[in-house]
């Protein structure tokens, strides 16, 4: 097959990254280029530098937090990996908000880069069962499958097989936002203490408790069918007994 353009670039973070570029690569039977955002290779302060005099480019955004300005969009071709079923969860931290939100399913997008956030046409789109992970838990399920999908994505590309986004006016995220603003309500009822433990539980953030005048960090979570457990800073301990085990009995 021959390359249709200039450059194979992947952007992005972590494995993520490193194993599209070896799909892309190997697809296309060309050697590509991996800028590892905020990493060793190149800084976020240098991309705009190097998209500027990039044309006619085949650009994978792979777990990339960097928003692409205007004229690299209409000089190149950039398919991005978003977590979440696009139009729903556009932003950051899709997986979150997802897990907090209740739903059942989520999935990962692939689709075209617009001069918007996240509302590029689909190329490809697959669901999973959000079930009891953790948001930690939910990510790794979606990169898997991100990666597992991309070749996909590049067969449907080349076709020109896409689908434009519904009109569908969905919650843009903020990176800065979580649920609740990271604060736990031990008013809350049973299932949604526990969704929200799980929403939190994303490896940058620790969920918050208003004791008194002290906002004080959650440690450590449990809970069983009997009660749920709390360890916060300064050793302290909660436990709360389950509404829904002591109405049984």
């Amino acid at each position: 097959m021959e390359f249709p353009f200039k450059r194979l670039i992947v952007i992005g973070r972590g494995s993520v990254a490193r194993e599209c570029l070896k799909i892309a690569e190997n697809f296309f039977q060309v050697k590509g280029e991996l800028l590892f955002l905020f990493g060793k290779s190149v800084e976020k302060n240098t991309l705009e530098q190097i998209f500027e005099k990039c044309y006619n480019a085949l650009i994978i955004s792979a777990n990339n937090f960097y928003i692409f300005k205007e004229d690299c969009v209409k000089n190149n071709t950039i398919i991005n990996y978003h977590n979440a079923l696009l139009p729903r969860h556009r932003g950051s931290n899709a997986h979150i908000w997802a897990i907090w939100y209740d739903e059942l399913k989520t999935g990962i997008t692939w689709h075209k880069v617009d001069c918007g956030v996240d509302t590029g046409a689909i190329i490809v789109q697959k669901e999973i069962n959000i079930g009891s992970a953790t948001a930690m838990e939910l990510l790794q399920k979606q990169h898997f499958l991100a990666v597992e999908s991309l070749e996909e994505c590049l067969i449907k590309l080349l076709k020109n097989e896409q689908t434009q986004q519904s009109n569908e006016k969905t919650e843009y995220h903020f990176a800065s936002k979580l649920p609740n603003d990271g604060f736990l309500d031990l008013s809350w009822d049973d299932a949604k203490i526990i969704r929200f433990m799980r929403a939190i539980d994303c490896g940058f953030a620790r969920a918050k408790v208003k004791l008194s005048d002290n906002i004080l960090r959650v440690i450590k979570f449990s809970f069983n069918e009997v009660k749920i457990d709390f360890i916060l800073e300064n050793h302290i301990t909660i436990s709360i007994l389950r509404k829904e085990k002591s109405e049984r009995n």
